[in-house]
């Protein structure tokens, strides 16, 4: 990815009053030069990057992008706002100049119903008279999760690009407070040994570090990094280079792992504003890693809500829509009654010419949060059934989506002291519901039953492995809810939105995957993640006594990295992707 130095030369003759004429300006979000709570999210929208406030919350719902613009010419602009609808949910933000809140923007909708990735969408945010000069322009998030990549100063009043793509024409501004890395910068940081499973309490983990500048080694420049550990560590400092890698040693004085954040400065100390973040981990005697110890009723207590399932029939409503490639695929909404308050419902796609007893099946379980409920892409000789975490009606007007988000807000903190009146104890149960009815298929070929999803999405699969034998591949991404508690013996921030309680063991994924039996691929693990921290995803894979594999990813928080990533994989001898699975 390309960075600018500087911000662009506004070309104006010495000495001369002539009066410009305003022109179309395009403000990169990535490029402002006070971010408060956003990351930069690289290789993601136009310019090659974007912001996010990835992490929900009260904290975050008032994240910022400030800058400081020089603007060419005084007049009247009608303001755009570029964002990512991803869902519906309140990814709102206000537009702030110079002190004054002129609106707000945002939160755009999918630009049709069946649109299964996120769209870049243009919105108006607001008007502004502005003179020649420097101006502020901030965004502030008023919700969780947003997304913003671009305003665009169009004089007087103005339309929506066609499209939602850029016009034909624009100048692009740099805020002036700004600082930027100069070329193509790249860090690569390893280890000597693997970063997991390879070293031992009390030995040295040596991290080398060597930046690159437009494909050569940096002759000037500095890395600002922290280190903490599981162990308690905590230590500062900064590298200086001059064309040779550096090194930071460590150790870990008890099982868990280290955690290492960088930041690009220049030769003075100032950091870059669009360099690409750095934050990883290596681990030490992993397979030690702390747990709470689980519930003594933990079995009877899941046996005995599984008994709920039968107090309801599974009397499945299906309705044939027109979805992603309706020549090739069938698509259904399903609607599923279910014990406890919501029933299952989601999308359900499969080839059109499929016989009886021909598919392998395939459960995918929702990621955090309230979303609008769109169909899964389909995918060959594969039956494939995607459910919505709360049972939501699959029909939604942004207001009924927003009284929905309201209702369900942090829901992921409604873990009580009774797991009966914990929010998950709803969702297992329409995770086993699901599973129910994908066997009741004809199509099915009545072996073949895969659970997967990313996050929460990974969690719930691993909840239906552990729970439902039948159930014979897991293949979970990013699980979350893993090792929860662990905080009390002093490990990094805890699975993000948890609070520990002892009903909340009754969830944890760690105590699932005891009981799993079939092959478990956890696909990716980031040792950068601190929604889902490594050291609970350690316990985790520890605990599963199945045939296993495990790929961690350096350099990856939470979302998919950008990219080519390097990654470590972990498996055991026996370890093998089912047939049915390997396409």
């Amino acid at each position: 990815m390309k960075y600018t130095a500087g911000f662009f030369a506004l070309l104006f003759a010495a000495g001369c009053c002539c009066h410009q004429t305003p022109q179309t300006y395009l403000l990169e979000a990535e490029n402002m030069g006070d971010l408060r709570d956003f990351e930069i999210n690289e290789n993601n929208g136009s310019g090659g990057a974007s912001i996010h406030s990835f992490y929900a919350g009260a904290r975050y719902a008032g994240a910022r992008a400030r800058g400081v613009y020089d603007i060419p010419a005084a007049g009247k602009y009608t303001i755009l706002l570029r964002d990512q609808s991803y869902g519906d949910n309140l990814r709102t933000m206000e537009l702030i100049v110079d002190g004054k809140v002129l609106g707000s923007g945002g939160d755009a909708p999918r630009r049709n119903d069946n649109e299964s990735r996120p769209a870049w969408v243009w919105s108006k945010i607001g008007q502004a008279e502005l003179t020649t000069g420097k101006h502020e322009i901030t965004l502030r998030a008023t919700g969780d999760n947003a997304r913003p990549d671009a305003l665009l100063l169009i004089p007087g009043e103005a339309q929506i690009p066609a499209d939602n793509t850029l016009p034909e024409k624009y100048q692009k501004l740099n805020a002036t407070n700004a600082n930027f890395a100069i070329g193509e910068f790249k860090l690569n940081c390893q280890t000597l040994k693997a970063p997991f499973g390879a070293y031992h309490c009390g030995e040295k983990i040596i991290f080398q570090i060597a930046p690159t500048l437009n494909g050569k080694p940096m002759e000037k420049g500095k890395i600002a990094y922290t280190l903490t550990g599981d162990d308690g560590k905590h230590a500062e400092g900064v590298i200086t280079f001059a064309g040779k890698p550096g090194e930071i040693t460590t150790t870990l004085d008890r099982p868990g792992f280290v955690r290492l954040q960088f930041s690009l400065q220049d030769a003075d100390g100032k950091t870059f504003r669009g360099a690409p973040r750095f934050d990883s981990c290596a681990g030490a005697d992993e397979e030690k890693i702390l747990q709470i110890a689980e519930p003594e009723d933990f079995d009877a207590f899941w046996a005995k809500a599984k008994t709920l399932l039968k107090t309801v029939p599974i009397t499945p409503m299906l309705t044939e829509i027109a979805g992603q490639d309706p020549k090739e695929f069938r698509t259904f909404e399903v609607v599923v009654p279910c014990p406890g308050d919501a029933p299952v419902t989601g999308f359900l796609v499969m080839p059109r010419d499929a016989k009886a007893k021909s598919l392998p099946a395939a459960v995918e379980f929702q990621g955090y949060g309230v979303r609008m409920p769109v169909p899964p892409s389909p995918q060959k000789g594969r039956i494939h059934f995607f459910i919505n975490a709360h049972g939501m009606p699959l029909h939604q007007t942004k207001a009924s989506l927003l009284a929905l988000d309201n209702a369900y807000r942090h829901y992921a903190l409604h873990d009580t002291a009774n797991p009966k009146t914990a929010y998950f104890y709803g969702m297992v149960l329409r995770v086993l519901r699901a599973l129910e009815f994908v066997r009741t298929l004809p199509e099915w070929n009545g072996v073949d039953l895969m659970a997967m999803g990313s996050s929460q999405g990974g969690l719930q699969s691993l909840w239906a492995a552990g729970l439902d034998e039948k159930v014979t591949f897991c293949r979970p991404v990013v699980p979350w809810c893993c090792n929860l508690g662990s905080e009390s013996f002093g490990y990094m921030p805890k699975s993000w939105g948890v609070t520990y309680t002892g009903g909340a063991r009754y969830f944890d994924a760690a105590n699932f995957a005891k009981r799993i039996q079939c092959p478990v691929e956890i696909t990716r693990a980031g040792l950068g993640d601190f929604i889902c921290p490594p050291s609970g995803i350690a316990r985790m894979y520890y605990n599963l006594k199945c045939p296993k594999k495990i790929t961690w990813f350096v350099n990856c928080a939470h979302p998919a990295p950008p990219g080519k990533c390097e990654t470590f994989t972990t498996q055991t001898d026996d370890f093998q992707v089912p047939a049915a699975f390997r396409q």
